[in-house]
């Protein structure tokens, strides 16, 4: 029988983190998210059609980026992904914070308030993704026992899959119970919900930190550079299309 390497408490440890993240995740992944846009925030549809257009186009971008930065990036201890799940929890609970903030809702500054959703949108996106590609990378290195990495991430899947459909339909039925119970605004309440399951959420995430890299890839040969592998994006037919 294969030999065991990850204890109970690394993966109630890893398990917490990752629901953490997916809290966060329910409120900017979920469709909430476009209704605070258009009903809370206030932008116009036509708006929200081209701000949800720039954001799929962007995550397309963004996300081999961060992964071929963090391929290439070793930290001083020998580690390639735990210092991220320690450093990117709090910038990532900020930032869900201040997507949600709305300064205003003048149309007259609609401009302003559409460079700063895009600009806290962008920060968001940056630092969920080197936390979530680190989160699942991390999976394929807990443990050089094959069967063992795969029940591992079997109820990680599980576990965050559970964790983000409960909390993304509860969550606006919640937010708008509490806005007709007291009577207050819901950018408000949905601000007191961003700093509760967003900041807390992220907080929470960083107990992911527990989970161990035991199987260390040796470096390649000879790597591509981010140019290259940037240059890879058009040449993947589904992302094209």
């Amino acid at each position: 029988m294969a030999m065991k390497h990850i204890s109970k408490k690394e993966k109630i440890n890893f398990y917490a983190g990752l629901s953490g993240q997916n809290m966060v995740y329910s409120l900017v992944g979920a469709g909430f998210f476009t209704y605070f846009m258009t009903d809370i925030a206030m932008f116009p549809a036509a708006v929200v059609t081209v701000l949800l257009i720039v954001m799929k186009v962007w995550d397309g971008v963004n996300d081999p980026i961060i992964g071929s930065f963090i391929d290439k990036h070793t930290f001083k201890n020998g580690e390639k992904l735990r210092p991220f799940l320690r450093y990117t929890p709090l910038p990532v609970g900020i930032f869900t914070v201040l997507v949600f903030l709305v300064l205003s809702t003048n149309e007259d500054l609609l401009w302003l308030r559409v460079a700063y959703f895009i600009i806290m949108y962008i920060g968001w996106d940056i630092t969920y993704t080197l936390q979530d590609v680190a989160l699942w990378g991390i999976t394929a290195s807990v443990s050089p026992n094959g069967d063992e990495r795969d029940n591992f991430v079997k109820w990680a899947r599980t576990i965050g899959s559970c964790v983000f459909g409960v909390f993304s339909a509860i969550i606006p039925m919640v937010i708008e119970m509490v806005a007709n119970a007291t009577k207050s605004k819901m950018a408000t309440v949905t601000l007191v919900f961003a700093v509760i399951f967003g900041m807390g959420g992220a907080m929470l995430s960083i107990r992911a930190y527990k989970a161990q890299e035991r199987v260390i890839v040796p470096p390649k040969q000879k790597q591509k550079s981010m140019l290259e592998s940037f240059s890879l994006l058009f040449k993947n037919k589904m992302l094209m299309l």
